[in-house]
């Protein structure tokens, strides 16, 4: 699996009333991954994918976050915008809000705080969608 594939099934995942917008900006470097709307509030997201966990617990990831990634998602939290760096090993992530990006995050963090991959479309849903669309009801 790779970035592309994992977001990819983040989105087969998703509710059908959640537009989903995958980002592909050759002219604004630094634009989140992808932004998702519903008709309960918005969210932008960056994804990282690592292949492999390092092999100590206290080594940091290495997450590749460039200046300008860090600036956009720094500039959307403190305009009130909902934005998150999600981080992907296999079928787990980990879902960094509230400027959690700007820290270093070794592998026992990942390990302790992960969620299994396909609860990251719920997470998402829980966002954007209203309590009717939320986590306790089926997906399509």
């Amino acid at each position: 699996m790779n970035e592309h594939s994992f977001i990819r099934s983040v989105h087969r995942s998703l509710h059908n009333n959640v537009t989903k917008w995958k980002i592909h900006d050759r002219y604004n470097g630094g634009v989140p991954d992808a932004f998702y709307i519903g008709p309960q509030g918005s969210l932008w997201a960056e994804y990282k994918y690592i292949k492999q966990l390092p092999k100590r617990d206290k080594t940091n990831l290495r997450l590749g976050l460039s200046l300008l990634q860090i600036e956009w998602l720094n500039l959307l939290f403190e305009y009130n915008q909902n934005a998150c760096l999600i981080i992907g090993v296999e079928n787990t992530a980990l879902i960094l809000t509230d400027k959690q990006w700007e820290q270093n995050i070794s592998k026992k963090h990942y390990e302790d705080n992960a969620i299994p991959r396909k609860e990251v479309s719920s997470w998402i849903e829980s966002i954007c969608l209203p309590d009717p669309y939320g986590e306790d009801n089926e997906q399509n």
